[in-house]
């Protein structure tokens, strides 16, 4: 993890406030660090009476520029630059952005960019998806989530679930959330897994897949193998009353092998 001031501001994107915001500063995140990671980092190199600034040729001193982020009035982290002076939180024109938050981080921080907007990510749920074991030992498995209610949000219709036209599930990045398990990335991304689950974000502020945004919707997330494990299919619903959901799709072990 390194902080940099950049020699031409980067764009980034997904804001509620709009698309193409751009930032001097930036935290390289690259291990995708939780923001409370980040937080303790940036604490650090502020008690430095040293260079902190990761690019070549611009020189910072950490106890110079001492203030990296504050508190806002409803408790997020809001990154900016200063010298710790009450007249200079956030220098004119040097937004500060940290990459690779993912899950509820993203709902926990509040960005100013270089014109000085203040940005906000939409509302995204965590879900976290019990699969088991055998499941991710059995290399044939697969997981797929659809919408139980098709791309209307509304019961009847050609693309419900078990369909022809049944609609998959989307992470905020677009990745359709079905994969085989043997193949699905272990890296922390919007849509992953790990020994015995499967994790994938979803946007409950934007997504449109499934009906109008900012709807509830249910989901219906299936995992199956061959040879190790056999079928399993769990139903929930996404909402905004919790940035995270656990559920559990356990298939049983397979005996007619």
């Amino acid at each position: 993890m390194t902080l940099e001031e950049l020699d031409t501001a980067q764009s980034e994107n997904g804001f509620v406030e709009g698309d193409t915001k751009d930032f001097t500063w930036v935290v390289n995140n690259t291990g995708a660090g939780s923001l409370n990671q980040v937080v303790a980092y940036l604490d650090a190199i502020a008690t430095l009476n040293a260079d902190i600034n990761a690019h070549a040729t611009n020189t910072n001193d950490g106890q110079t520029y001492n203030v990296w982020y504050r508190y806002t009035g409803a408790g997020k982290i809001q990154p900016l630059v200063g010298t710790g002076a009450a007249a200079d939180l956030g220098e004119a024109g040097e937004g500060l952005f940290i990459e690779q938050l993912v899950g509820s981080d993203k709902l926990n921080v509040e960005f100013i960019d270089d014109a000085g907007d203040t940005l906000t990510y939409p509302f995204q749920v965590t879900n976290t998806v019990t699969v088991g074991t055998g499941a991710v030992a059995d290399t044939n498995a697969w997981v797929h989530c659809f919408f139980r209610d098709g791309a209307d949000n509304a019961i009847g219709g050609g693309d419900d679930f078990n369909s022809s036209g049944a609609v998959t599930v989307a992470t905020p990045d677009a990745t359709d959330v079905k994969s085989d398990l043997s193949t699905l990335t272990q890296s922390v991304t919007e849509f992953y897994r790990t020994a015995t689950e499967v994790l994938f974000v979803f946007d409950h502020t934007g997504d449109t897949v499934g009906g109008s945004a900012g709807e509830n919707k249910y989901v219906v997330f299936e995992c199956e193998g061959d040879g190790g494990v056999t079928a399993a299919k769990t139903i929930w619903q996404i909402t905004n009353a919790s940035p995270t959901i656990s559920v559990s799709c356990v298939p049983g072990v397979e005996t007619n092998v």
